[in-house]
């Protein structure tokens, strides 16, 4: 067997693998958005819970399929070996034990998705040229510091973004565009009874006159709809991203332990 045949092959299957379950997460981010918005009208993910499910698992029957492939390829090229009955054997045996736990831990945990999601997803909706898909850039020049002009002072908002996610995002949105309505908060508390209950206090608002600039003073709420919905696209594409590193680690360790037994 000839290193450079089998590091060729690896990074063949690979390449082949990664770009596959990224068109299919591409699918599967697209149907949440559209059913979410179109369908369901709801930002409340505990709405699409049963949905999210079904394309998770579709996504899951794909990649079985597609991990069954590259290691066929594998087989035949790098060991010339052609017993593809078997090998499938295998490969669902270790798929079922390594990517499926996968798929069980991070749905139970969703802070593991978080640590790459906050990462490589705040990379792909920011970063040229995906940003411009999401529209990035335009999306977060609605944010508007309390303290401090934008055309005098250029601050990053997108390092907000990691405060939003699909679980806290439609309470978050609702809570930032009160106090873009009525002022920022000056009270760190509030009394309830005896009790004192701390008040989210943010130093920057939403400029929904940025979202369109030809839209009237009516049109406000239909430019705060827009920007929800920019906003939520966002937040779904970067969850997304997250969970398609962890799904691919598994794939690439599960391809990988199937050539050691070969």
């Amino acid at each position: 067997m000839s290193k450079g045949l089998f590091s060729g092959t690896i990074a063949g299957v690979s390449s082949f693998l990664i770009f596959c379950l990224g068109i299919i997460y591409k699918v599967y981010e697209d149907f949440v958005y559209n059913y979410s918005t179109n369908i369901k009208n709801t930002f409340d993910i505990t709405q699409l819970k049963d949905s999210m499910r079904v394309g998770r698992f579709f996504i899951f029957i794909a990649l079985w399929i597609l991990i069954i492939i590259s290691n066929m390829l594998i087989s035949s090229i790098v060991f010339n070996k052609k017993d593809f009955l078997n090998q499938a054997g295998t490969t669902t045996i270790l798929y079922l034990g390594i990517v499926a736990t996968t798929f069980v831990v991070i749905g139970i945990v969703p802070g593991l998705v978080e640590i790459f999601e906050n990462t490589f997803g705040t990379f792909i909706v920011s970063t040229p040229p995906t940003a411009w898909i999401y529209k990035f850039t335009k999306t977060f020049d609605v944010f508007q510091s309390n303290y401090f002009k934008q055309d005098d002072m250029n601050i990053p908002f997108k390092y907000l973004l990691p405060m939003f996610n699909l679980r806290n995002f439609n309470g978050l949105f609702d809570t930032i565009k009160e106090t873009t309505n009525t002022g920022i908060i000056e009270d760190e508390t509030k009394e309830v009874g005896n009790n004192a209950e701390p008040v989210m206090n943010f130093d920057f608002y939403f400029d929904f006159n940025r979202v369109c600039r030809d839209l009237s003073g009516d049109d406000k709420t239909t430019a705060a709809e827009i920007f929800k919905r920019d906003l939520y696209k966002i937040c779904i594409a970067k969850q997304n991203a997250g969970h398609f590193v962890w799904v691919y680690i598994a794939s690439i360790v599960t391809i990988m332990t199937t050539i050691t037994l070969m």
